[in-house]
């Protein structure tokens, strides 16, 4: 009886769940199958909240970089594990996985999860994390965060402490024995027969307890079954149950490591002198008066740095080891190292705080930029350095696949079918966050578009999201190109970028004037008098590589354009071209966007390939 409002929740619970990611996704694809092809192409979806709550960890998806970290941290016990990928691909996200939630959560180690600075101070950080580690412990306990006390309170406190502990346990004594009485009423014999002590029989009470009994004995004859359930029931109920004892018993347990995490939260706290005092007075008689004052000050002296670290190291491994007192491995998200400004700033940066990693037990994951990790990989080629001895091992978050993305995104709006999960995947690159910007804004131009015809297709949403990233581009690209100096044949380039973008920004009367300006700027090049001189940077050379990333980037969205046409897209042969990998893969595309930002040249090779191995026609 006392669970079964635990059990109900549970089973509500548990049902809305089922609702929401199971039976509502699962009928809607089966709705889409009995629409026949059209569905494929249609954006046919009803609730897109889950694109608005992006820090919601409910609507993340499990992913390989998931995998192999878990499985790295179930055959190690304890270590550093670098965890680096492009921005974007939800190196964040991971750590918040595995860190789980803020605090202590029943059944599970104590975790936190904590940011870089971007200007790094090493003892502060370390402070900082000290403090999170000893709140984190205090939570475990239920015992509330230590604040700043002053020495003057203490005895007063301690003694209020004393008589709460002592109410307590009086508490749960007078329960217990209520709770006796009831069931000795409910299955005992009735009391009425029992004489008093000879001492205290003289007392003049007889007469009316011979009535009482007389009147208790007439009542449980006639109510003698509904007193034993009644009682019974009452008992049950002031019975001090498991959860009771433990929640008022488990105050008064405090633990050598509880005392030590309030005490080093107290200390980092401070900072200051603290001050208090007394003063007594006597009232001036005759010009003459008695004073008394009694003042006390005490200040906590920092930590210098290794002091700080010793401490720490300590304390970490004391509550990392499975006791009665402690729940045993212990894990550290350490983020946004990336903020911390270049490579040469990071690695400083970790060989600063790298004293605390080699605990037993622990684990501590740093999220890396992925210069940092692509160095760690690289260690026995560049040499010796800090990042080799820093970490014992590294995972790369890399961009999603097929079956992630369709997880992601099915999570975040039911009814998103495959088709606008492959053009997701072709115009994010697989970077779970360009992904869910990239579906909230076909939902956003489905609904658009609605308004003014019937049902737009895959193909319409497709040069829409096209055209707006291709002019966001060349806005971009003519802003960097006007901080150069260039010479005056460049502003036949100028107008050109100008006229393409105000043309994108406007709704055509057909999608072939789109497609005609996007393929004009396939064959973008910079003027015959730009200097292209090799092995010098100048502004010549670095706006003939804008000019050649703006190309690059012109045939990868034609491409895609095509790809997604509403006659030539085919759902079954995308899926085909995905699982045989035989060429012409929808994943290739995505492979291109990424490629991007790396060699203009080998997104074009990799968008030549695809559309040889697709039909699509060479692209002039």
């Amino acid at each position: 009886m006392a669970d079964w409002r635990k059990r109900r929740n549970c089973q509500k619970k548990w049902l809305d769940h089922s609702l929401t990611t199971v039976i509502y996704p699962h009928a809607v694809l089966a709705i889409n199958r009995v629409l026949g092809e059209d569905s494929t192409k249609l954006l046919v979806e009803q609730d897109s909240e889950g694109l608005r709550r992006l820090q919601d960890p409910k609507l993340t998806a499990s992913t390989k970089s998931e995998i192999r970290l878990r499985t790295l941290l179930d055959r190690m016990d304890g270590g550093s594990i670098a965890v680096t990928g492009p921005r974007g691909a939800g190196k964040s996200t991971l750590l918040r996985r595995i860190c789980g939630p803020q605090g202590y959560s029943e059944g599970g180690p104590p975790s936190i999860y904590i940011s870089a600075p971007a200007e790094y101070v090493a003892r502060e950080f370390l402070a900082e994390l000290f403090q999170q580690v000893c709140d984190t412990y205090l939570q475990q306990f239920d015992s509330p965060i230590a604040g700043i006390r002053y020495r003057g309170l203490r005895t007063h406190r301690e003694t209020v402490r004393v008589v709460r502990h002592m109410a307590t346990i009086l508490r749960l004594i007078f329960r217990a024995v209520l709770a006796l009485a009831l069931l000795a009423v409910a299955f005992g014999p009735l009391l009425a027969g029992v004489h008093l002590p000879a001492a205290i029989a003289h007392l003049p009470v007889r007469h009316w307890r011979d009535d009482l009994t007389q009147y208790a004995k007439v009542g449980w004859d006639k109510y003698q079954v509904a007193i034993r359930v009644i009682a019974g029931i009452w008992a049950l109920i002031w019975w001090p149950n498991k959860r009771l004892r433990r929640r008022r018993l488990g105050r008064l347990r405090r633990p050598k490591l509880v005392k030590r995490a309030r005490n080093y939260s107290i200390h980092l706290k401070i900072e200051r002198t603290s001050s208090w005092g007394a003063n007594l007075g006597m009232p001036t008689m005759r010009g003459t008066g008695l004073s008394l004052s009694k003042g006390i000050s005490e200040k906590y002296v920092p930590w210098s740095l290794p002091e700080l670290v010793g401490k720490l190291r300590d304390f970490i491994a004391d509550i990392s080891q499975p006791t009665d007192t402690s729940v045993g491995t212990m894990v550290i998200g350490i983020d946004e190292i990336d903020r911390i400004g270049s490579v040469e700033q990071a690695e400083r940066f970790i060989g600063e705080i790298k004293t605390i990693f080699g605990i037993p037990n622990s684990f501590f994951l740093v999220s890396v930029a992925e210069d940092v990790g692509f160095l760690f990989s690289l260690r026995s080629i560049v040499g010796q350095s800090t990042l080799e001895h820093s970490f014992d091992d590294v995972v790369v978050v890399e961009a999603l696949e097929l079956d992630e993305a369709r997880e992601l995104l099915s999570t975040r709006v039911p009814g998103f079918t495959d088709s606008f999960v492959l053009l997701a995947l072709a115009l994010s690159g697989g970077l779970p966050r360009e992904m869910i910007r990239v579906a909230r804004r076909l939902v956003e131009v489905n609904h658009q578009e609605t308004k003014d015809q019937l049902f737009p297709r895959i193909g319409d949403l497709a040069l829409r999201l096209v055209a707006e990233d291709i002019a966001e581009v060349l806005r971009t690209s003519r802003n960097q190109l006007a901080r150069m100096s260039l010479q005056d044949s460049w502003g036949d380039i100028f107008y050109q970028l100008r006229a393409a973008m105000a043309l994108l920004r406007t709704v055509p009367t057909s999608p072939e004037k789109h497609q005609k300006i996007i393929c004009g700027l396939c064959s973008l090049r910079p003027p015959d008098t730009a200097d292209l001189s090799i092995g010098q940077e100048t502004d010549e050379t670095a706006a003939t590589k804008i000019i050649a990333g703006l190309a690059a980037f012109a045939c990868y969205s034609i491409t895609v354009v095509e790809a997604f046409d509403n006659d030539y897209f085919d759902l079954h042969a995308a899926h085909k071209t995905t699982r045989d990998t035989t060429g012409g893969s929808y994943m290739e595309l995505a492979a291109a966007r990424l490629e991007l930002g790396i060699s203009p040249e080998s997104s074009q090779s990799i968008i030549r390939r695809f559309r040889t191995q697709s039909g699509l026609p060479p692209l002039s």
